[in-house]
């Protein structure tokens, strides 16, 4: 083994000494630049008393080592940082920047510990030698979860996002779907308004075989664009259709959940109308059974926006509003949007008075139905009519 070394060492010797001399720079030059060879009984010797928790007589076994020891220094390094003094070990780290040394990922993960050990002062030297770590380790996970640490002291919101959605996909490959979601959650809390990281969170449930709470969180989504969501536009319908489309093919054959495909039936039927794409829209409708109200009411408010004759819809809608389903207390909900229907379909035709009478009787019936007219800023969309129209009609709604 000596011999090896010996001959390692005036291998590496001759280089130098050649390509400095070529370069005419002085034979001490050549000399410092030479890599030292860490005798592995001296790092066996010192690894053991760090074990039995000597690091004082493991520092004095190091002792004896130069600086271009490169492990005997990195070892130096760790010890010190186990004794807390921060400040020796990043010495140390300087000295060793000073040599032929190339800082590689041993080198990263410990400065990272010590500058982040060593007090905010050291924050961006801390996130640059995980960041450094990160780029070229296997173990990816555990090192985001250090870099994390040193982002949250600093403040560091931009850096948090980041780490936190690569340690979410690192999970996810890992199928680690616990620490995934609660990863998204972290995500969500720093990105209210990112709707990603809720989509992710319900694709995860899903693999669980937990459809209802995907299901759930996908409801949400869905409600955020079309009813909370003021003045949405036609990417907020997309992104809207996007989660119902999900599920509709899950709840599609699944028969516990028959409620949630009736409802995404007709809320696609909502969105395409939204969107323009009326042939979608009532087609959608008609996936429901030909005497549902809410088949019956999408298809005639989707025609009627789309500037259809009109006799036509007010004679489907008055079909449905019989003395029998009139009596029907069920239906009530439904009568009242369907009369409403009518009522517009009076005011197409330049019905006014008809139209006003109709909504008029409408609003002291059902009156949460009836403020859709002034409150529902898509109600122009919907309806074909413009500021206007809409303006003189609430005009003679409430005119007494």
């Amino acid at each position: 083994m000596k011999y090896l070394q010996l001959l390692i060492l005036s291998l590496v010797f001759i280089t130098v000494f050649e390509n400095n001399l070529n370069a005419k720079k002085p034979f001490a030059y050549c000399y410092s630049s030479i890599v030292e060879l860490t005798d592995p009984i001296i790092l066996k010797k010192a690894k053991e008393q760090i074990k039995r928790g000597n690091h004082d007589k493991a520092l004095e076994i190091l002792s004896k080592t130069k600086k271009t020891d490169f492990d005997a220094m990195l070892l130096k390094i760790e010890i010190y940082s186990k004794k807390r003094d921060y400040s020796a070990a990043r010495n140390i780290a300087e000295g060793l920047l000073m040599t032929s040394f190339i800082p590689n990922l041993k080198y990263h993960e410990l400065m990272a510990t010590v500058y982040y050990r060593s007090g905010k002062d050291f924050d961006n030297d801390a996130k640059l030698s995980i960041n450094q770590a990160i780029e070229t380790s296997p173990n990816k996970i555990e090192l985001r979860k250090e870099a994390l640490k040193i982002a949250d002291r600093s403040n560091d919101k931009k850096a948090k996002i980041e780490h936190y959605t690569f340690l979410a996909k690192d999970y996810e490959t890992k199928k680690d779907y616990k620490n995934a979601i609660e990863t998204y959650n972290n995500l969500k809390a720093l990105e209210k308004d990112n709707l990603t990281h809720s989509d992710k969170t319900a694709d995860i449930y899903l693999l669980l075989g937990k459809k209802e709470k995907a299901v759930s969180i996908w409801w949400e989504l869905s409600d955020y664009f079309f009813h909370k969501k003021k003045n949405h536009t036609n990417k907020d319908l997309e992104s809207t259709l996007e989660y119902i489309n999900k599920i509709d093919a899950i709840s599609l054959t699944d028969t516990t959940m028959i409620a949630d495909n009736r409802k995404a039936i007709i809320r696609i039927g909502e969105i395409e109308a939204g969107r323009d794409k009326y042939t979608a829209a009532i087609n959608s409708y008609e996936r429901l059974p030909e005497e549902d109200p809410d088949r019956i009411y999408g298809i005639c408010r989707t025609r009627l926006r789309q500037g259809e004759n009109s006799k036509i819809v007010k004679k489907n809608l008055k079909k449905f509003l019989s003395k029998k389903n009139r009596r029907n207390n069920d239906l009530s909900g439904i009568i009242c949007k369907m009369e409403m229907l009518l009522g517009m379909a009076y005011f197409q035709d330049d019905k006014f008075q008809k139209g006003v009478r109709k909504m008029k009787k409408v609003m002291k019936k059902c009156p949460d139905v009836a403020n859709e007219v002034n409150e529902n800023p898509n109600f122009k969309k919907y309806y074909m009519l413009n500021e206007g129209n809409r303006k003189t009609i609430w005009e003679l709604l409430t005119r007494k």
